[in-house]
């Protein structure tokens, strides 16, 4: 499975046991985290360049 940019990240299982999953909400959770991301560590996700320190 294949997804693109763009796109909604789905809710996908994340399995406890082989036989025992639940769904983790990927896009909500990457949202949320990306909102409180301070804005150095954001801009080295995008550009790839790290911040000088």
């Amino acid at each position: 499975m294949w997804y693109e940019c763009g796109y909604a990240m789905p809710d996908m299982p994340l399995f406890l046991t082989p036989q025992l999953h639940v769904k983790v909400p990927l896009e909500t959770t990457y949202g949320a985290t990306w909102k409180i991301l301070p804005e150095q560590l954001r801009s080295a996700v995008t550009t790839g360049k790290l911040p000088l320190a």
